[in-house]
C-alpha cells in the first residue's frame, strides 16, 4: 500500500472507532487481523469477532473526542507507525479506575500494518502513568 491508501485506512479506521461504528471499524480490519495493546491482560487478540468484543466494551466505558498528531506519521513497506495525543472521556472504566466522565489526555503509540487493502496488524502503547495520574486524582 502506498502512503496516502494507508492515511485513508487509519483515518476511517479512527473516525469509525471513536464514533463507536464497530461495522465500519471492522471493515477496516483484515479477517484475521492481530490485535495488541501492550500490557493488557487481555491481548493479543486474533480475528475481527474478539477485536469486535474489544471495541465495543472500550466504546461503552471511554469516549475518543480527538487525537492530535505529535510527529508525522512514519512509513515502511506496508507498515506506519503514529504517535498521538488522545483526547477522551471516560463514562465508565479505564485501566480498572472509575472515570467519572472525566476527560483525559494521553499519548498512544501505534504500529499498524497492512495485508490485501486492510489493517491486518494493530500493535498500541498507551501512556498508562498518565491516565492513572489524570483518573486518580
Amino acid at each position: 500500500m502506498d502512503r496516502h491508501a494507508m492515511d485513508q485506512l487509519i483515518d476511517r479506521h479512527w473516525e469509525a472507532e471513536n464514533s463507536g461504528d464497530l461495522d465500519a471499524a471492522m471493515a477496516t480490519l483484515h479477517p484475521n487481523v492481530y490485535h495488541d495493546v501492550v500490557g493488557s491482560p487481555i491481548h493479543p487478540l486474533r480475528g475481527r469477532a474478539a477485536v469486535r468484543a474489544f471495541y465495543a466494551d472500550l466504546h461503552q466505558n471511554v469516549q475518543g473526542e480527538s487525537r492530535e498528531p505529535l510527529v508525522p506519521r512514519r512509513y515502511g513497506q506496508n507498515f506506519c507507525v503514529e504517535d498521538v495525543l488522545h483526547r477522551a472521556v471516560v463514562t465508565g472504566t479505564m485501566l480498572g479506575i472509575a472515570g467519572h466522565g472525566r476527560a483525559v489526555t494521553f499519548r498512544i503509540l501505534h504500529v499498524w500494518e497492512f495485508a490485501d487493502g486492510l489493517i491486518s496488524r494493530e500493535n498500541v502503547w498507551l501512556d498508562t502513568n498518565a491516565i492513572h495520574q489524570q483518573l486518580s486524582t
